[in-house]
């Protein structure tokens, strides 16, 4: 923890005291305010706080010796993911204690397993589908594989990641390929312009073998992220079935996964978002995203931390007071799994933290868990959510 944390939690600490000038208190709703994450940082300090007033036992714990309590209990192998979730889901030492003195494991009401199965994390995997309807499953083999893709057009496969050359003086007629990916897939392809396109689980992406017209069009659905070449005679635009995404050249991400919702997140560069319904278009700056709802016809545009809505990219989940159902249909996506919930009301329920994609899907959970607020159920590939009352 640098200088700088340190001085928010003591602005947080003479705020909760009464101490605060009226400079540190405009300082500190000034950093409130900067960002989303730190209000939750704010709030979760702020609670702590008033535990340690409550429960006297906890004023002289520090951090560093709760955090490596939290560690011995539920293993070392575990140490860098624990660090993440530490961080947010406890947020500080005294609450981390707190849990697994109510809920270490063996005690009645944590996750109860019927049926032992690892659920793993997903992996680059893709069904490439041509133009005749063919298909080919990608991502089985580390070698480079050339594949056909069109009338004397190709492409190269190696694991992961799909290369497509520019073939324009070879193409008159434009012809479009499908890139699948399943849920627990993930798969990377470089356009005949050179973009490249991350696609995440549960993916469709529809492009041209090679761009021939005047626009770079290609038609979404599910989650990818764009790294767009620049071209100022062709805009490049991403086509889903309520928005359209105007782009010059830039970076960016668009989620249409949960239904009648598409998200685009902006990076850096310009794009505009047109509503289809309505034709109305949207300009958005960097650090932005812009949800629309197709069940209200609502739209909300706001200034974000980019990293939440595009971290899958960089192979970690990062949440951020996020709602417990956003969660765990991110999850089940990736590691493709069912997830039922026992009530509507343990849906709401907010957590705070990051995780590396790569890890089993019980290891998240099980950190989840150790809030005290909610209870797993594995069955198989099926997860029942509980709030713990």
């Amino acid at each position: 923890m640098d200088d700088y944390h340190y001085r928010i939690i003591e602005l947080i600490k003479c705020r909760f005291t009464g101490e605060i000038t009226r400079e540190e208190e405009t300082e500190l709703s000034e950093w409130i305010r900067r960002n989303p994450s730190h209000q939750v940082f704010f709030d979760m300090q702020y609670m702590e706080m008033e535990n340690r007033k409550r429960e006297e036992v906890f004023a002289e714990i520090d951090e560093e010796r709760a955090l490596r309590f939290f560690e011995r209990k539920i293993g070392y192998r575990h140490r860098v993911f624990v660090r993440r979730w530490f961080g947010y889901v406890a947020a500080v030492a005294a609450c981390a204690i707190v849990m697994f003195m109510l809920y270490l494991p063996g005690r009645d009401g944590l996750r109860r397993e019927q049926e032992p199965v690892s659920i793993t994390a997903g992996k680059k995997q893709a069904t490439l589908i041509l133009s005749g309807g063919q298909s080919m499953v990608l991502g089985k083999q580390d070698t480079l594989n050339e594949i056909l893709v069109n009338n004397g057009v190709k492409a190269l496969d190696e694991e992961g990641l799909l290369i497509y050359q520019d073939n324009s003086d070879k193409v008159v007629k434009q012809q479009y390929n499908e890139l699948v990916t399943p849920r627990g897939g993930e798969f990377r392809v470089t356009l005949s312009d050179g973009t490249v396109v991350y696609l995440n689980a549960d993916t469709r992406l529809r492009y041209p073998v090679t761009f021939v017209s005047d626009k770079r069009e290609v038609h979404l659905s599910g989650e990818a992220y764009f790294e767009v070449t620049k071209d100022t005679l062709r805009p490049f635009h991403v086509i889903t079935d309520d928005v359209n995404v105007k782009v010059y050249g830039t970076a960016f991400s668009v989620n249409t996964h949960r239904k009648g919702i598409v998200r685009t997140t902006l990076v850096n560069g310009k794009v505009g978002v047109t509503i289809v319904s309505t034709g109305q278009e949207m300009m958005m700056r960097p650090n932005q995203m812009l949800e629309y709802d197709s069940g209200t016809g609502s739209v909300r545009l706001e200034d974000v931390d980019v990293y939440t809505y595009t971290a899958w990219k960089s192979g970690e989940f990062v949440f951020v007071n996020d709602r417990l159902e956003e969660i765990m249909e991110q999850l089940s996506i990736w590691y493709d799994a069912k997830v039922f919930y026992a009530n509507e009301k343990v849906k709401n329920l907010r957590f705070t933290g990051d995780a590396t994609r790569f890890t089993e899907i019980k290891d998240i959970l099980s950190i989840l868990e150790k809030t005290g607020s909610v209870v797993f159920e594995m069955n198989g590939r099926t997860i029942t959510v509980y709030g713990k009352e």
